[in-house]
């Protein structure tokens, strides 16, 4: 959208004063994909006065664009189309959809929380998903909608709750169920070690304390005690967390072979790397020797597995 649209200083208000006064609470979410902006409520067109008459018009001149009913996502400007080659108009390329899930909550009113699926990678369990596609909300059923995003029902009071309690609680929830205080504790000290929690929620973990049962404020408090007393040393831990169990389809994960474990050096501390020959990696190319992993929150040689900050890799022949 160039600055001749009807909407341009209505939209880019919009979202501006949406960044000033609501921090989203979906801050870890990954940003939006493709070429879209954030998309924008009806609600909030409405209460900036805009009228049906405008919004038809900006549909009908390719300003904006329907994402569902009642959610509507700013179309591109020419000149950054033009410099990828896309012809205008442009096919329809749907939001991220935790982008789309706060559009959603803004027009219905929902209450937002972290999704399972972002809750059990920051919880060491899972990859990284490329594209979250679960958001939790505080109402009683599921919902799927037409972009791949899932509406996850979750208790009324969790929204309320820091982002690093709902992960928390989201991410580990029953796995926890009989675990000894030794393997909550040690399962906190390798979360510890990611750069997600050291940066962006360490703060948020003593706001969490009161919230938590006993077995999850064991874990916080070992990812803070990690985090403080650490130090510069953040190499792996030796074995996996928990009741860690191989993933169902082993074949489809990240293989490396001819592995070695490096160490690199940052202003965050000293952290272990895999390096070799990857294979079944989303990015990485199989047939160079150069892949270097994420820092390496534990590994297991007598099981063959190891988990990094974006995924568990399944581990080959050693160099």
């Amino acid at each position: 959208m160039d600055d001749t649209s009807p909407l341009f200083g209505i939209l880019s208000a919009i979202r501006k004063n949406r960044d000033l006064a609501e921090p989203t609470r979906l801050a870890l979410a990954v940003g939006n994909h493709g070429f879209t902006s954030a998309p924008v409520a009806l609600a909030e067109l409405q209460a900036a006065g805009v009228t049906s008459a405008e919004i038809a018009t900006a549909l009908r001149e390719c300003h904006i664009s329907p994402v569902s009913r009642h959610v509507y996502v700013e179309r591109d400007r020419d000149d950054l189309l033009a410099a990828f080659g896309v012809v205008s108009p442009m096919p329809h390329l749907p939001p991220a959809p935790a982008l789309y899930a706060e559009a959603l909550a803004r027009q219905h009113g929902w209450r937002l929380a972290v999704g399972s699926e972002l809750a059990a990678h920051l919880c060491g369990l899972l990859d990284r998903p490329l594209f979250p596609r679960t958001v939790g909300y505080d109402r009683d059923h599921g919902r799927w909608f037409g972009n791949g995003l899932e509406m996850e029902p979750v208790p009324p009071a969790l929204p309320d709750w820091p982002v690093a309690a709902q992960i928390l609680a989201r991410g580990l929830g029953r796995r926890i169920d009989g675990a000894t205080a030794e393997g909550l504790a040690r399962h906190g000290a390798i979360m510890g070690r990611m750069t997600l929690w050291r940066n962006l929620l360490a703060d948020q973990l003593g706001q969490s304390l009161d919230i938590l049962s006993e077995p999850l404020r064991i874990v916080a408090l070992a990812i803070r005690e990690q985090i403080n007393n650490g130090g510069r040393d953040q190499r792996a831990a030796r074995g996996a967390p928990l009741d860690w169990l191989p993933p169902g389809v082993p074949d489809r994960c990240a293989r490396i072979e001819d592995w070695r474990l490096g160490v690199i050096k940052t202003d965050q501390g000293i952290f272990e790397v895999l390096r070799g020959r990857c294979l079944n990696h989303p990015y990485a190319d199989p047939e160079r020797f150069t892949f270097r992993s994420s820092p390496v929150l534990w590994i297991d040689e007598a099981a063959g597995w190891a988990m990094a900050e974006s995924r568990v890799y399944c581990l080959g022949r050693a160099r």
